[in-house]
C-alpha cells in the first residue's frame, strides 16, 4: 500500500513539474511550498499549515487551518481555524492614515474591503525562514506583514500562528497610523462558536479595551468533547496588547473598514441571514509615527490547550504550560476553568476553588475560591484567577488543582502541569573584518546565542556608527531578528566604510527585545583579515525515511554588492525526484524588491538551471543569506550525488569584486543516516 502511494505521488510530481509547476509535498517537518497552481503560498508543520494569497487579487490575505492539530484528539485534523479555503480573502488588516482606510496587500473585487484604499504590494509573499513575508507600500508608509509558525502558551507546541505588521514611516512627514486586524474564525464547520473571554461566554456582539483584556482567549464548541480548540492571545512578551477587541458577525466587519455596525445584544447573524458567522477585530488605535520611524504590532491566533474531566459536570482547566519569571523573579500566570452541565439534573449550590502550590500566589483581587450556584442542563459558565510564581519555582514543573463542589455531588477535580523557566539570555559576539576587494569596507559579524531557558520575543539589533563612518548602500542599521529560543544562534552582518581618518571608537550594537534588558555591545579589534565570497551547497533536513522530503539549500556568504545568479544543478533522476523550490531571503532587497528569478527543470537528464538578476544597476548589499532552497524526493536508499555541473556565476555591481567559491559535490546519504526501508528497486 505505501508503494503504491508512493508511486502514484511520484508519478504526480513529474506530471506536474513536465507542465511548468512546481509543487511541494508536505510532512511532519516544516514545509515550504511556492504554489502556482492556486496561487498561494504555505507553509505547514505537524500541526497547522499557514496559507497566504498570491494572487494579484487580494494579495497577502491568509489564513489558518490544523494538519494534524493536537496530537491527542483525531477530531482537529485538517479543519480551519481561520475561513479560507482554498485561497484566502475574507480576513483583511486595515492600515489606518490619518482619516484614510488601507487595506494591506493587493486589490480585492469581493466583499471584504472593497471600498478601501489600496497601496502597492512590493516584495512577495515569500518564504523566509518560518514564516511568510509580504511587503506593501501604503501612502507614506512601507508595511511588513509577516505570519510565522509560534508555540501555542496553552499547548506548549508549535501550532499557533504569530501575526506580525512592522509599519515604517518612509515620508518626512509625522504620520497618524492604527492598525486593525479583523480574522474570519472558524472551528472547522462552527462559524458560531462561543469566545470564551475570562470570566465571560460571548455569543453576541461585544467589546472590551485595554485594560479589560485577558492574556488569551479561546474557542470551542462543547467541553466534553470539543472538536477543535482555538485561542487568539492578546497579551505576553512577544505580543503586543491591543487598544480594543470587538467581537461581532464577519458582515460587519466586511464592510466596516474600521468602525463597524456593531449592535450589543445582536448574535453573530448577518443581516438578512440566518446562519452564523463570527468574527474578530484587534485595534491599536492611531498613533504619531514620526520620519523613519517603525513600530511593530504583534498578535497570536492557532490552537488552545485544555485539561478536562467529563462528566455529567464536565470541568476544564486551561493556563500556559510554560512562564518565564522576569528580570524581577517573577511571573503572572493566567488561569481559566470551564464547567458544564451536560447532565440531566440541576447543579446546586456550587463552588470552585483553585488549588495553587507554594510559591505563587493570588493577585489582582482573586480569590482561590469562586461561587457559581446554580447550573442548569446543557449550561456553562467560567471562573479566572491571575496568580504570581516567584523565584523559589525557577526550573520547576508545578501543579494547579481546580475542583467543583455542591450538596448533591461528588467532588469533581482537574489538574494542569505549569513549569517555570529562568529568564532568557542574549550573549552577542562582534566580528569585524576588512574587505580584501579594496573597497575600504568592514564587515562586521554579528552572532547572537540565547544562553536563556526561555524564548527572547523581538529581538532587535541596532548598528550605532562613529562620526566620519556609512553603512553600505541599500543595508540597514536596524535588524529585525524576531523570536529567538533557547540555544538558537542567530548571525548577521552590517558592511560600513570609515572616511580617511575617521576613528573607530563609538561604534556600537544596541540589543534590545520585549522581555529582556537592553544593552550595548562596542566593536572592537578591527582586523585586516579577508572576507572571502563563496557559494556553498548544503543539507537543511535531518530525516532518514526514504519517502521523506530532502531539503538542500544553496547559500552565499561575503557577497558584496550581490546582484544576480546563476548555477547548474545536476542529481540523479532514477533515484531523486525534484518537487519544487523555495526563494531565498537574497533575492529581497532592503526595499523590499524582489529580483526576477527562475528555476528550469530537465527532470529526464536530472538536471536544474537556476538564474536570476536584479532588474536594474544598483545591486543589493548583503552579507550572507539563502540563494534557494531545493526539494528532493529520494525514490530508494543509497549514496546520491547533487553537485554544480560547473562553477556558479556570481553577479555583482562592484566591476573589481573577485567571486571565489567553495564548490563541493553533496552527498545526499548524509541526510538519510540510519536504518532505511526498502521501498523502490534500482534497475
Amino acid at each position: 500500500m505505501r508503494r503504491n502511494l508512493l508511486a502514484l505521488l511520484i508519478g504526480l510530481s513529474l506530471l506536474i513539474l513536465v507542465a511548468g509547476i512546481v509543487v511541494a509535498e508536505e510532512k511532519d517537518e516544516v514545509v515550504a511550498d511556492e504554489t502556482i497552481l492556486d496561487q498561494t503560498v504555505s507553509i505547514a508543520n505537524e500541526y497547522i499549515r499557514i496559507v497566504v494569497n498570491a494572487e494579484p487579487e487580494n494579495t497577502g490575505r491568509f489564513a489558518l487551518e490544523t494538519t494534524g492539530g493536537d496530537p491527542d484528539r483525531a477530531s482537529d485534523d485538517g479543519l480551519p481555524l481561520i475561513y479560507g479555503r482554498p485561497k484566502p480573502w475574507t480576513s483583511y488588516t486595515t492600515v489606518r492614515v490619518g482619516t484614510d482606510d488601507y487595506v494591506f496587500g493587493g486589490p480585492t473585487t469581493k466583499r471584504a474591503g472593497l471600498n478601501g484604499l489600496y497601496g502597492e504590494v512590493v516584495a512577495g509573499p515569500i518564504i523566509q525562514g518560518d514564516g511568510i513575508d509580504t511587503i506593501a507600500l501604503i501612502g507614506p508608509l512601507e508595511v511588513l506583514q509577516r505570519i510565522e509558525f509560534a508555540y501555542s502558551s496553552t499547548t506548549g507546541y508549535r501550532d499557533s500562528a504569530r501575526i506580525i505588521y512592522r509599519v515604517t514611516n518612509i515620508s518626512e512627514e509625522p504620520q497618524q497610523v492604527g492598525l486593525r486586524i479583523m480574522l474570519d474564525t472558524q472551528l472547522g464547520s462552527n462559524d458560531g462558536a462561543p469566545f470564551r473571554f475570562g470570566e465571560q461566554a460571548i455569543l453576541d456582539d461585544a467589546e472590551f479595551w485595554h485594560e479589560a483584556l485577558p492574556e488569551f482567549w479561546q474557542a470551542f464548541d462543547a467541553l466534553r468533547e470539543p472538536k477543535v480548540i482555538a485561542q487568539g492571545t492578546l497579551i505576553g512578551p512577544d505580543m503586543t496588547r491591543p487598544d480594543r477587541i470587538v467581537f461581532s458577525n464577519w458582515g460587519s466587519f466586511a464592510d466596516g473598514l474600521w468602525d463597524i455596525d456593531f449592535r450589543p445584544g445582536r448574535e453573530f447573524l448577518r443581516l438578512g441571514e440566518f446562519e452564523l458567522d463570527s468574527a474578530v477585530g484587534l485595534y491599536w488605535q492611531p498613533r504619531v509615527l514620526m520620519p523613519g520611524e517603525s513600530r511593530t504590532y504583534v498578535t497570536g491566533y492557532g490552537m488552545g490547550g485544555l485539561s478536562i474531566s467529563p462528566g455529567e459536570l464536565s470541568l476544564g482547566l486551561t493556563s500556559p504550560s510554560t512562564v518565564a519569571l522576569g528580570s524581577d523573579g517573577k511571573a503572572r500566570i493566567p488561569v481559566v476553568a470551564y464547567l458544564e452541565n451536560t447532565g440531566a439534573g440541576i447543579g446546586r449550590d456550587l463552588v470552585m476553588t483553585l488549588r495553587v502550590p507554594r510559591g505563587m500566589s493570588f493577585v489582582g483581587g482573586s480569590q482561590a475560591a469562586k461561587t457559581l450556584g446554580y447550573l442548569r442542563p446543557g449550561r456553562s459558565t467560567q471562573a479566572s484567577w491571575e496568580l504570581e510564581a516567584d523565584q523559589s519555582l525557577a526550573g520547576k514543573t508545578v501543579s494547579l488543582r481546580v475542583e467543583v463542589t455542591g450538596p448533591d455531588i461528588k467532588t469533581i477535580a482537574v489538574e494542569r502541569p505549569v513549569r517555570i523557566l529562568e529568564p532568557p539570555k542574549l550573549d552577542v559576539i562582534l566580528q569585524p573584518q576588512l574587505r580584501d576587494d579594496g573597497s575600504g569596507y568592514f564587515v562586521i559579524n554579528a552572532v547572537i546565542t540565547n544562553a536563556g531557558q526561555s524564548n527572547a520575543y523581538n529581538v532587535e539589533a541596532a548598528l550605532e556608527l562613529p562620526a566620519g563612518w556609512q553603512i553600505a548602500p541599500r543595508e540597514r542599521a536596524s535588524r529585525f531578528l524576531g523570536e529567538i529560543e533557547p540555544g538558537e544562534k542567530l548571525s548577521w552582518q552590517w558592511q560600513v566604510k570609515p572616511e580617511p581618518g575617521a576613528a573607530a571608537e563609538g561604534l556600537k550594537v544596541q540589543i534590545k527585545s520585549t522581555n529582556t534588558q537592553q544593552r550595548t555591545v562596542e566593536v572592537k579589534n578591527l582586523q585586516m583579515t579577508a572576507a572571502r565570497p563563496r557559494v556553498t551547497l548544503q543539507p537543511k533536513s535531518q530525516d532518514n525515511q526514504v519517502n521523506s522530503l530532502a531539503l538542500i539549500s544553496i547559500n552565499a556568504r561575503d557577497i558584496f554588492g550581490f546582484s544576480g545568479f546563476r548555477a547548474v544543478v545536476n542529481y540523479e533522476p532514477r533515484y531523486l525526484a525534484f518537487l519544487g523550490y523555495s526563494r531565498g531571503q537574497m533575492w529581497v532587497d532592503a526595499d523590499g524588491r524582489t529580483l526576477d528569478f527562475r528555476v528550469e527543470v530537465n527532470p529526464q537528464a536530472g538536471q536544474l538551471i537556476i538564474e536570476g538578476k536584479l532588474p536594474s544597476e544598483d545591486g543589493i548589499y548583503t552579507g550572507e543569506g539563502e540563494v534557494v532552497e531545493l526539494k528532493f524526493l529520494p525514490l530508494a536508499p543509497g549514496r546520491y550525488r547533487i553537485d554544480f555541473a560547473e562553477a556558479p556565476l556570481i553577479m555583482s555591481s562592484v566591476p573589481e569584486q573577485e567571486i571565489q567559491l567553495e564548490v563541493h559535490p553533496l552527498d545526499v546519504s548524509d541526510i538519510f543516516k540510519g536504518e532505511v526501508q526498502e521501498l523502490w528497486e534500482r534497475d
